[in-house]
C-alpha cells in the first residue's frame, strides 16, 4: 500500500480485484441494462496522518477565508462572567 495524493480534486475510484472483475462482467453484458454494485471502503490512519490531514484542511480553509482571529485569554476560551485564567 502507498499513500499517494490525488491532486485532481475529483474522487478517485480504487477497486479490489474482485470488484474490478464484477465491473468488467457488468460492462460485458451489454444491452444497456443497469446493474447495482456496492462498494465498501475503509481507511485507517494513524495519529500523524490524521494530524496531517487536519493541518492541510486548516491551511486550505485559511487560504480561502483568511486566518482565524487569535483566541482571547492567551489561547483559552473565556468563560462568561469570569476573568481570563
Amino acid at each position: 500500500m502507498s499513500l499517494v495524493a490525488n491532486g485532481t480534486g475529483k474522487p478517485e475510484p480504487v477497486f479490489t480485484s474482485s470488484q474490478w472483475d464484477a465491473l468488467r462482467a457488468c460492462a460485458g453484458q451489454g444491452g444497456g441494462q443497469a446493474s447495482n454494485i456496492t462498494v465498501v471502503s475503509k481507511t485507517c490512519l494513524d495519529g500523524r496522518e490524521v494530524s496531517g490531514v487536519i493541518d492541510q484542511r486548516i491551511e486550505l480553509y485559511d487560504a480561502d477565508t483568511g486566518p482565524a482571529s487569535p483566541l482571547p485569554c492567551d489561547g483559552w476560551l473565556p468563560v462568561p462572567g469570569r476573568a481570563c485564567p
